[in-house]
């Protein structure tokens, strides 16, 4: 395990061993990692990640390391990784790094970020389901050691992107008398596969239920509809590309993020696959959607559509119904993660009655001056905010 260069970062560690010695419970060891350390080693982050609550696609191996190996050195970030030990096992991970944001006059504000997200550094792929990964079985004793060696470590602001409350960061904003702020919100939406695909659709609305499913007649009896797994992930995020730049303007994956998921698809475990499934009508591709499964749970990550195909179909809600279907009909799959984010139009996935996520950018503020700067802020209208943005460099 590395040092660490952070004065009683250690000692704190130490600290809490012996009070959990003392106390009769299994003595807990906080440690610095070096990147080789955990980063190199996917079986001992695996194993904790299925003891632990934490988002099994998000929060994984893969599409940590995946990120971090992306964007790391072109971004300029420090690692920043606490591990919890018991023993040998590793029981509880903050997956961190740190960044000095150089502001107005010289100031520089020192910045905690969990991998997986960048804001206002630079736009990455989005990490959802932010959070530290913990063993279930010692949440407690591993929540108080995280706290006490982020309080030894140098931050200011505690920044964690698309974050479900978990209680996890609770320890750390108490032990580190640092202010609670919630800097943006949004949605998502899961659904819930355990049930009947019939029941499903039998709750929802009626234009939803005609654009998923019922609308599948009317495409059949214009001429030959194939359902199909993509042979090659590489192919068809080309096709969804080539989808997004018709219309949006530009494609959903490119540059570093296009090479991102090259990597995170090759470093996909073995209770993971990728579902890249076309929709193709009389030997036309309409229809890409780039699903991961991972243990039980399905996501969708992206989607790309022919939007002239035809005025009376939506072609990615059609092509949505076809995989949720499949979910349902799949035993060991147990939920369809749609994500937060809205359509280009409107929030089509509120619409699925499914069970809505809510997600937050959660800022631990614990610089004076920055405490300061963020209640200033928080008081000001709406068109006096950007000045104060600029100045305090967080959002």
């Amino acid at each position: 395990m590395a040092g660490d260069s952070d004065g009683e970062f250690l000692q704190a560690g130490r600290d809490h061993v012996a009070r959990e010695g003392a106390e009769g419970e299994a003595p807990l060891q906080v440690a610095r990692l070096t990147e080789d350390e955990i980063l190199g080693e996917p079986e001992r982050w695996h194993d904790l990640l299925e003891r632990s609550d934490a988002d099994r696609l998000f929060m994984g191996w893969a599409w940590q390391s995946s990120w971090w190996r992306t964007w790391n050195v072109p971004l300029g970030l420090e690692p920043c990784l606490v591990g919890v030990y018991c023993g040998h096992a590793l029981v509880g991970l903050a997956p961190l790094y740190r960044y000095r944001r150089r502001g107005p006059f010289g100031r520089t504000t020192t910045e905690l970020h969990v991998i997986g997200n960048a804001p206002r550094i630079a736009p990455t792929v989005r990490t959802e389901y932010s959070d530290f990964v913990i063993d279930s079985a010692q949440q407690d004793g591993v929540r108080e050691a995280l706290a006490r060696a982020l309080k030894a470590l140098h931050w200011d602001v505690l920044i964690v992107c698309d974050h479900v409350e978990s209680g996890h960061l609770d320890q750390v904003e108490k032990a580190s008398h640092a202010m609670r702020s919630v800097r943006q919100e949004d949605w998502g939406v899961v659904l819930d596969t355990t049930g009947s695909f019939q029941a499903w659709l039998k709750e929802l609305g009626r234009n939803t239920r005609l654009k998923a499913y019922n609308r599948r007649t009317y495409l059949e009896k214009q001429g030959n509809v194939a359902l199909r797994h993509a042979e090659s992930s590489e192919e068809a995020l080309g096709r969804l590309n080539a989808f997004h730049i018709t219309r949006w303007g530009k494609p959903a994956f490119s540059g570093l993020s296009l090479e991102f998921h090259r990597l995170f698809l090759q470093c996909l475990p073995g209770d993971a696959e990728p579902r890249c499934s076309e929709l193709w009508f009389n030997r036309r591709l309409c229809s890409v959607l780039y699903d991961v499964r991972v243990s039980a749970r399905v996501y969708n990550l992206q989607a790309g559509f022919d939007e002239s195909f035809d005025p009376k179909l939506s072609l990615g809600t059609l092509h949505l119904g076809y995989a949720i279907e499949g979910a349902f009909h799949e035993p060991a799959v147990t939920a369809y993660d749609l994500l937060a984010g809205g359509g280009k139009k409107t929030y089509y996935k509120g619409r699925f009655r499914g069970h809505p996520v809510p997600f937050r950018q959660l800022h631990l503020v614990r610089s004076s001056l920055l405490k300061a700067a963020y209640r200033f802020y928080d008081c000001l209208p709406e068109k006096a905010r950007r000045p104060i943005l600029r100045w305090s460099g967080t959002t």
